[in-house]
């Protein structure tokens, strides 16, 4: 099993795998006009969206439609009933205070990078009736874009990267900022990310089965956040897999609270140059070998940031 992850990957694997995976297309065509009526909002509308409207957003991708419809965990969460169950819950409810964001590849493809495009082509067409499942449990028509989050390695257009960069760095400016993320993920850390916040404090979760702890998570940051003196300048990001798809829409009555996902990896990429994958030595990564190898850091800025450890 572990030696199939490696493989999984190794960035050969993936590329021989998305080129094969391009004989999908006709078929995903295909499959796309069989689902019911929806909308996915653009990159550029997603983040006009939360920075309008102040709501908060819960995200479903592969990973969390996996544990949902397949019983499947995925990398670092161990599947639950308790989980599947809350992941429906959150993408059937009427609850007007959280967007619920779904893949743009659901629907098209067209900003992506080709090999990007392919993972999905063949994605969508394999999982037609998770989909459709999905679509059926819910009971919204538009959706904001899950992939906002990853624009830096998915987007084929440099300009729309740095344009979406900057928009999703504006949703902080000038408030005070709780990142609720996995041990190891260093969200922000040394890289400027948070130069235009006013503050920031964090909550560390374990960075694996962060759902077996997610009510201790939740009030921690319950019990933060009611200390603030104003919520209208406060917001959280939360970088915890799909632990963070249902912290947010839990915590979105109170404030803000963004499922931030990979956002801070993708920001690592773009200050390197690089538009691909690529090993960030401080910083926790799911997605890549050895990812799980973190170097100390030592950095007192972001141990006085720490407002609460939770363990698993």
């Amino acid at each position: 099993m572990k030696f199939i992850k490696v493989i999984e990957k190794n960035p050969v694997s993936q590329l021989l795998l998305r080129t094969v995976r391009i004989a999908y297309f006709p078929f995903y065509k295909k499959v796309t006009k069989s689902f019911r009526p929806f909308t996915i909002a653009s990159l550029d509308e997603t983040v006009s969206e939360l920075a309008k409207t102040g709501k908060s957003f819960s995200r479903f991708g592969d990973g969390e439609i996996n544990i949902m419809f397949r019983k499947r965990s995925i990398g670092f969460q161990k599947y639950s009933m308790g989980l599947q169950k809350d992941l429906l819950d959150v993408a059937s409810q009427e609850n007007n205070d959280v967007f619920i964001g779904l893949p743009h590849a659901f629907l098209s493809t067209s900003p992506d990078k080709l090999l990007v495009k392919s993972f999905w082509w063949a994605y969508v067409v394999n999982n037609r009736d998770n989909i459709t499942n999905f679509l059926n449990h819910s009971h919204r028509s538009y959706f904001l874009d899950t992939n906002f989050s990853r624009t830096v390695t998915e987007s084929r257009s440099k300009k729309t990267i740095k344009r979406i960069v900057t928009k999703v760095r504006h949703l902080w400016e000038n408030k005070r900022v709780l990142v609720i993320e996995g041990a190891g993920t260093r969200f922000g850390v040394g890289n400027g990310l948070f130069e235009n916040a006013l503050n920031v404090s964090r909550i560390i979760a374990p960075s694996r089965n962060a759902y077996n702890v997610i009510n201790k998570i939740e009030s921690s940051a319950v019990e933060f956040i009611s200390k603030q003196p104003r919520k209208d300048n406060f917001i959280v990001l939360i970088a915890l897999g799909p632990t963070a798809t249902v912290l947010a829409s839990r915590l979105s009555s109170i404030c803000q609270s963004i499922d931030i996902g990979h956002f801070d990896l993708q920001y690592e990429y773009l200050a390197m140059g690089k538009y691909h994958k690529t090993n960030v030595p401080t910083r926790y990564d799911n997605e890549i070998i050895n990812g799980d190898h973190v170097e100390d850091i030592h950095d007192e800025g972001y141990l006085e940031q720490i407002v609460a450890e939770i363990d698993e």
